[in-house]
């Protein structure tokens, strides 16, 4: 279910980006690059804050889900 919701603001992204030349609000585009940066970017030396760091961004069904595997992507990535 994480890769949907990556791939959906990816995709996102993307597409307000390659409508550039359009007034667009650049507020979605920038939330989505920190959600995708914030997930892609977990440093094995601070786990716990990049974790902690997506959930302070996470909302509805991603932020159940997220919460319920937390403990367990951080173990992974402090490996």
């Amino acid at each position: 279910m994480f890769g949907i919701t990556l791939v959906a603001l990816l995709a996102a992204s993307a597409i307000l980006w390659l409508r550039h030349d359009e007034e667009v609000d650049r507020g979605p585009v920038a939330v989505a690059t920190e959600r995708a940066v914030s997930f892609f970017s977990l440093d094995h030396r601070h786990a716990r804050d990049g974790v902690d760091k997506m959930l302070s961004l996470a909302t509805g069904k991603f932020n159940e889900e997220y919460v319920a595997e937390a403990d367990q992507i951080v173990a992974v990535v402090e490996k």
